[in-house]
């Protein structure tokens, strides 16, 4: 497969780091934005291939982002859709709210934080192989694999400082 461009935004530098790593050793290149507003900027700049993006973001929640993302491309002809995963520690209290905020995101697919970054891995290759997708339960529940912890470990790290 050819290199892709990945979209990781995500505020904080930590999960961008690891989110970078596991991108770059996928054999892709790594965009990265800081903020909602700022991860709309580059997705409409560069076109990637795939945005990752984080929910709880300055200026522009990634709920927000991916819908202005989606409606976007829908305006402009000639663009082609930009796949958006959703990945988040936030859940909601109620399925019902849950669907609404995929829907209105208009995002592909959610995963939640701490997520095992082989899984993560592979939903990024399914993605980018154009493999339709199918709610699972590792999109909707928490892991405990080794990697999770890492990416558990640099949450921890990071609330500490």
């Amino acid at each position: 497969m050819a290199q892709k461009r990945i979209l990781v935004v995500d505020d904080d530098r930590f999960i961008r780091r690891a989110m970078r790593h596991l991108v770059e050793r996928l054999g892709h290149q790594c965009l990265e934005a800081g903020a909602g507003d700022e991860g709309h900027q580059v997705a409409m700049a560069e076109r990637p291939d795939l945005v990752l993006l984080d929910v709880m973001l300055p200026n522009l929640n990634g709920y927000e982002a991916s819908r202005m993302i989606k409606e976007d491309l829908r305006k402009d002809p000639k663009a082609r859709d930009i796949p958006i995963l959703i990945v988040t520690a936030r859940r909601t209290d109620s399925e019902e709210r849950e669907e609404f905020l995929r829907t209105w995101s208009q995002a592909d697919d959610f995963i939640y934080k701490p997520f095992d970054l082989d899984r993560l891995a592979e939903r990024i290759q399914e993605v980018l192989d154009g493999a339709p997708s199918e709610p699972s339960e590792e999109s909707s529940t928490d892991t405990s694999t080794a990697t999770a912890a890492e990416v558990t470990h640099v949450e921890e790290i990071h609330t500490r400082h």
